[in-house]
């Protein structure tokens, strides 16, 4: 999975996960044909999902995350685990993107 910040790519990271765990959160390193979502949205919108303060799930449904590629049916029937794994972005070392 692939989340975008627009404008920003020096922030794209890809996520890896298997069964519901994170194997992997990096800067971009997976080919197109290799990422299965791409969410994409403004900087401020990610700190609000990553903090807590606003559900993923909810920001899509908004349009203020963006599915770019992906089943926008995924992210609705998995809304619990998309939370998670924006809720995990504030938790996970971000030095690399100063």
């Amino acid at each position: 999975m692939e989340l975008a910040v627009i404008g920003r790519e020096d922030l794209t990271v890809h996520i890896e996960w298997n069964q519901g765990e994170i194997i992997s959160w990096t800067p971009g390193k997976f080919d197109e044909d290799d990422r299965w979502i791409v969410l994409n949205s403004e900087l401020a919108a990610w700190q609000r999902a990553a903090d807590g303060v606003e559900e993923g799930g909810k920001r899509v449904m908004a349009g203020e995350l963006t599915f770019v590629k992906g089943p926008m049916t995924a992210a609705i029937e998995n809304a619990g685990a998309l939370n998670n794994f924006l809720r995990s972005g504030g938790r996970v070392p971000t030095e690399w993107a100063v």
